[in-house]
């Protein structure tokens, strides 16, 4: 095996979405996130792209800065981002790679043009750009890759990129997500661990990217597949969350799916969020209180959500692992 690179010049770029970091920033950041083309499709397209972005984040802001009130006020995801960085770059070093990390979020800061202006101040010629979105869509993975190319048309920049366009089914990936799931079940007691049910769930996407071609719903599935693989024998479903506004969603919800499996006797449930890899408010808001709050008023009695990887080493080594895979000429 021979490394592409294994100087100071390397760069690995953890690409993600990015969250508020305060409760001023809720409505920018809603701002642009309803104003990325990749995200949300409109019919009347550029143009009436941005005050539809203007008009729904003013309404929304509220609604969605009491939900962060409730986990603290602002999102961790940067926080979070950032420490995943820099345990990387531990771990790659100690695995003989001289590199550095950098961080850049698609819809708020560090924006994806700080961090190229970061990789070029350090004299990075060459770079891993690494979407943290497991499965790959043209929303989440795609928004943050074509951000990324753009800045670098529009500075001109020589930067050579190998992109990562998706991981749901690397090995290492796998296994750090069946030992999490693996890890919850063993806190289930014996009497209770036949009539448990593990939910999958992972953000949801309007059918009209689906029907377009889209990846993702194949993808996700096959996470499903490969963990199921590794665990074992477990009653199982996936269901889909975040859904907003009047259009077609993949589904089935992650509601109705709590739904129906109260409505069938089931009492344990623990919940497993394939698409995100650090906790943010879908993870903090959106499962751990408005779910589980659900979930409890239907009669479910044990609602666990399996620990979001965050910096886990686990995680970070397959991390490592998915970009030396990269970089490596087999």
């Amino acid at each position: 095996m021979q490394r592409t690179s294994g100087s100071n010049n390397l760069g690995i770029l953890l690409l993600n979405l990015g969250g508020p970091d305060s409760p001023e920033a809720i409505k920018p950041f809603l701002r642009s996130l309803l104003s990325d083309p990749d995200m949300v499709a409109m019919p009347g397209g550029a143009l009436l792209r941005l005050p539809f972005a203007y008009a729904v984040s003013h309404f929304r802001s509220r609604k969605v800065r009491d939900r962060y009130d409730l986990i603290g006020g602002k999102s961790p995801i940067t926080e979070i981002t950032t420490a995943q960085a820099d345990r990387l770059h531990d771990e790659l070093s100690q695995r003989g790679l001289s590199c550095r990390t950098y961080v850049a979020m698609r819809h708020w800061h560090p924006r994806t043009e700080d961090a190229i202006d970061r990789l070029s101040a350090d004299g990075i010629d060459h770079v891993v750009a690494l979407p943290l979105y497991p499965q790959y869509s043209r929303a989440t993975t795609g928004s943050s890759l074509s951000e990324l190319r753009r800045v670098l048309r529009k500075k001109g920049s020589e930067l050579k990129v190998m992109e990562i366009e998706n991981f749901h089914d690397h090995p290492a990936y796998l296994d750090a997500l069946t030992a999490s799931l693996d890890e919850a079940l063993r806190t289930i007691p014996d009497g209770r661990r036949e009539g448990t049910r593990v939910v999958f769930c992972a953000h949801s996407l309007p059918m009209k990217m689906i029907e377009a071609g889209d990846p993702y719903e194949d993808q996700v599935r096959a996470t499903v597949d490969g963990v199921i693989e590794r665990i074992g024998p477990v009653k199982w479903h996936l269901g889909y969350q975040s859904r907003t506004g009047p259009v077609r969603w993949l589904g089935p919800s992650l509601e109705a799916l709590v739904e129906r499996l109260a409505a069938s006797g089931v009492k344990d449930l623990v919940v497993v969020p394939l698409s995100f890899v650090s906790d943010h408010i879908e993870t903090l808001w959106e499962i751990d209180i408005a779910c589980r709050q659900y979930a409890e008023s239907l009669g479910i009695e044990t609602f666990l959500r399996i620990d979001a990887f965050n910096d886990s080493p686990g995680f970070i080594s397959a991390l490592a692992q998915i970009v030396l895979d990269k970089i490596t000429v087999r």
